[in-house]
Formats: C-alpha cells, sequence, structure tokens
C-alpha cells in the first residue's frame, strides 16, 4: 500500500492511496483507530459530481441523507444548479485547510 501525505502544508486530512487492481481503497491504519473501524466495517460511498467521499456507516446516515435531500429541495434548485457550486466550495474547504489553492497549482 503506498500512503502520501498530500503535497505541500498538511494537517493530516489529506492522504493519498493508491486503488489496487482489485478496485479496493486502502485505509491508513491510523484512520482505522481514529474513526474506530475494522476489518469488514462497513462505509458508504457517496458520489459527489467527479469525486467520492466515503463515510463510516452509521445507524442514522440513511436519516440524515434524507434530512439534506430535504433540505436542498426546498432550496427549489436543481442537482445540476447545486453541483455546479461543488468547485468553488472545494477550493473555499481547501484554502480554510491548507492555504491559498494558487501554491498547489500546476506551473
Amino acid at each position: 500500500m503506498t500512503v502520501r501525505i498530500g503535497k505541500g502544508r498538511s494537517n493530516g486530512r489529506l492522504i493519498t492511496v493508491q486503488i489496487t487492481r482489485q478496485g479496493q481503497v486502502p485505509v491508513p491504519k491510523a484512520l482505522w483507530q481514529r474513526l474506530h473501524l475494522s476489518a469488514g466495517s462497513t462505509v458508504a460511498i457517496v458520489e459527489l459530481g467527479n469525486g467520492l467521499l466515503l463515510l463510516p456507516e452509521q445507524p442514522d446516515f440513511e436519516i440524515v441523507c434524507e434530512r439534506i435531500r430535504q433540505a436542498l429541495a426546498e432550496t427549489g434548485r436543481t442537482e445540476q444548479e447545486i453541483l455546479t457550486t461543488l468547485p468553488d466550495a472545494r477550493r473555499f474547504v481547501f484554502e480554510e485547510l491548507y492555504g491559498p489553492a494558487d501554491e498547489y497549482d500546476s506551473p
């Protein structure tokens, strides 16, 4: 398993791993321990635009997802309209955690 901490500054939240030939995503042991996971633990995979979000399965996960669906429906915006805001939202979160994104852009 290859584990690399993200390029440049890191506070330990960005971890890069390589997907195996079998399509498996290895989870570093430090994360297992912090999130109280073990072999056989179930995680939810949420597709967000062109990204994936892995969440440890929790009994209330479906309830939370339904509340999010309802809240988004109440905005009157379409899924596509919301998805178009993701690049800016990702950049905002990245810069909050790691500083100006310009420092990480390729030349």
